[in-house]
């Protein structure tokens, strides 16, 4: 072989090695992107599960608001249902009161009237 020849081989081996070493860097950084990635995905699918133990949550408190609200309804149905009776019970108290007044002041103003 020819010196010039050799050197071509030898510069050509040198720029091999120089891109192996640079493909072997490259490789390194892509595992450790892959490595970071993969925390991601943990951290992700963490997120996740802390995401839906409260939603289940919040959908139990929801739950809990909406039976407190129906049973709220319904205690204000019954206090409405209540006060509807107490005011027909008064108003008929005062019907009877006004008509008992009314038969003991009749014959009072009957006697008054004839004496006069």
């Amino acid at each position: 072989m020819t010196e010039d020849r050799l050197t071509r081989i030898e510069e050509t081996l040198q720029v091999l090695v120089v891109g192996q070493a640079g493909l072997l860097a490259g490789q390194n950084e892509l595992r450790e992107g892959q490595d970071e990635l993969r925390a991601g995905q943990d951290e992700l699918r963490t997120g996740q599960a802390e995401l839906r133990t409260g939603q289940a949550r919040l959908e139990a408190r929801l739950d809990k608001v909406e039976v407190g609200q129906e049973e709220m309804r319904d205690q204000i149905a019954q206090i409405a249902e209540g006060h509807g009776a107490l005011h027909a019970a008064i108003e008929r108290g005062f019907e009877m009161l006004r008509a008992e007044i009314h038969e003991r002041i009749e014959p009072l103003e009957r006697a008054l009237r004839r004496r006069d």
